[in-house]
């Protein structure tokens, strides 16, 4: 299921995104409370403690990402992937600002300005790292399962952006009133005198910086959530796919009983074709030995020894093939790689797509319609076996009638052998020589038919198993259309329903 991105949403957020991490990361020391001015300033401890709780939350963002799929779903693994990025990224990114948050909360340079220039610097320097780096991943999350996980990211990306203007007006309101003070002092921060810095840098200065970053924290778990609560649904499709999985593996014995059973009887086939054949192949063999002297019959007999050789060369292979493909072709739907394959299931990828896809009604539509969809899937795979009981038992039939098939081709030269000594017996020679070449006209045209005959044979076998593939291909298409495709479609439809409307939306 793939979706476009919308476009026009998300850059601005994006843009800012990760600014949030400016005051959010690991744990410090209580700050000396001096924002690059040398004197302390009330109640700023706070702000440390505010960067502190903070860090806890952001530096969770990458828990629970370590998830490894197994059930080979496409798109799952790259989801589950594209994910654990953008939490690594945002706690990767988010580690380089808090060091320089605390060295401004800490720093008594009288340097208001390097104090705080750092702190803007990197900020623009992260809104870059944001523009360039999750973009991309958000198109790879839209294209794998829709809109609603981007739009999730993308809600709380907007929230943090809120924050973080928020932060930032603080910061710079903090520092417009050391340089109020400054600025009192003539110009020279070292001369700012307490008197001063009260007069301009009041408590709420520090307590709105304190009440953003707090507020910071508060918006980090929408994000943590949009992350988490995917991976978690993609962890219940894969469980549920391997379930699946299990569910129909558990059938593979009974299957590979089948086509040990079909094989069974392609095999019994090609013994009997070669030991029929053998028989013609010995008997023409033993007439051309005896008949080594008879120049007359020289030509007719060795178009018969021509194609009885050709069995080997020529037949045989080709009936192998036919039998192969017959064996194929039942391989194939049961494994699923025919076309359309039997075990694969739309309404299958419908409800796994409904899962990951996190929509709001993501689990209770899983939950309402996984065990509908098991049983369609295991139903088709428990009737197959009955176009197996069909068409075995015709196999079998055509192994029993190729007995009595090939040995008419023995009426073409049983007689042969007979026929010579009749005419070797006659007198004078004229009349032997005569009644010789009368006889090889005949058996040239004999060898012909006795060829084409034995052409026919391996036509009407390889028609036969072509047929009975065939024949076997329509019985599951109909076990389709009968067991599955009427009520999968309804699933399909039903899930969809439910994804986009809830409860009820699917009555």
């Amino acid at each position: 299921m793939v979706r476009s991105l919308r476009s026009g949403r998300g850059k601005p957020v994006l843009w800012w995104a990760l600014c949030l991490l400016v005051v959010v990361q690991v744990p410090w020391a209580a700050a000396k409370p001096d924002f690059g001015i040398n004197f302390p300033i009330a109640g700023s401890p706070k702000v440390s403690k505010a960067i502190s709780d903070a860090n806890t939350v952001l530096i969770a963002l990458d828990d629970n990402t370590e998830l490894v799929t197994l059930s080979g779903y496409p798109g799952l693994q790259t989801l589950v992937d594209t994910l654990r990025n953008i939490s690594l990224v945002l706690v990767s990114v988010g580690s380089e600002l808090p060091p320089l948050g605390m060295a401004l909360v800490a720093n008594n340079s009288n340097n208001i300005t390097g104090a705080f220039e750092p702190v803007y610097t990197k900020i623009i320097a992260l809104n870059v790292t944001i523009n360039v780096e999750l973009p991309p991943t958000i198109t790879i999350i839209n294209d794998l399962i829709g809109h609603y996980v981007p739009d999730m990211l993308l809600d709380g990306f907007a929230r943090v952006v809120k924050g973080l203007i928020d932060i930032t007006q603080a910061l710079m309101a903090m520092q417009s009133a050391l340089n109020d003070a400054t600025l009192q002092a003539g110009g020279n921060t070292a001369d700012v005198t307490v008197d001063m810095l009260k007069q301009h840098v009041k408590p709420v200065h520090v307590y709105q910086l304190v009440f953003f970053v707090n507020q910071l924290r508060a918006y980090l778990p929408v994000v943590k959530f949009s992350v988490d609560s995917t991976l978690e649904n993609i962890a219940m499709a894969d469980k549920y796919l391997l379930l699946v999985k299990e569910a129909l593996s558990a059938t593979d014995t009974n299957y590979q009983s089948l086509m040990a059973d079909v094989k069974n009887v392609t095999d019994k086939i090609a013994v009997t074709v070669q030991t029929e054949f053998g028989n013609h192949t010995q008997a023409v063999g033993a007439i051309q030995q005896a008949a080594v002297n008879v120049t007359a019959l020289a030509g007719p007999i060795g178009s018969f020894k021509t194609h009885t050789d050709s069995l080997t060369t020529v037949y045989y292979p080709k009936m192998r093939a036919a039998l192969q493909a017959l064996l194929d072709a039942l391989q194939e739907s049961l494994t699923g790689n025919a076309t359309p394959g039997i075990f694969w299931s739309d309404a299958l990828d419908s409800l796994i797509i409904t899962l990951i896809e996190n929509g709001g009604y993501a689990q209770f539509c899983f939950y309402k319609y996984y065990g509908l969809v098991f049983g369609t899937i295991t139903a088709l795979s428990d009737s197959v076996n009955q176009c197996f009981d069909l068409e075995i038992p015709r196999l079998e039939q055509l192994n029993d009638l190729l007995p009595s098939l090939i040995l008419q081709l023995q009426y073409d030269y049983e007689d042969l052998l007979t026929e010579i000594a009749v005419c070797t017996g006659l007198a004078p020679y004229q009349l032997d020589a005569s009644c010789l070449s009368t006889l090889s006209g005949y058996y040239t045209d004999i060898a012909i038919q006795f060829g084409n005959k034995l052409k026919a044979v391996f036509n009407f076998i390889s028609s036969a198993t072509a047929s009975s593939a065939n024949r076997y291909l329509i019985c599951v298409e109909l076990l389709k259309l009968t067991v599955m495709e009427d009520n999968e479609q309804y699933l399909t439809d039903d899930i969809r329903q439910c994804a986009l409307g809830g409860p009820n939306a699917d009555n």
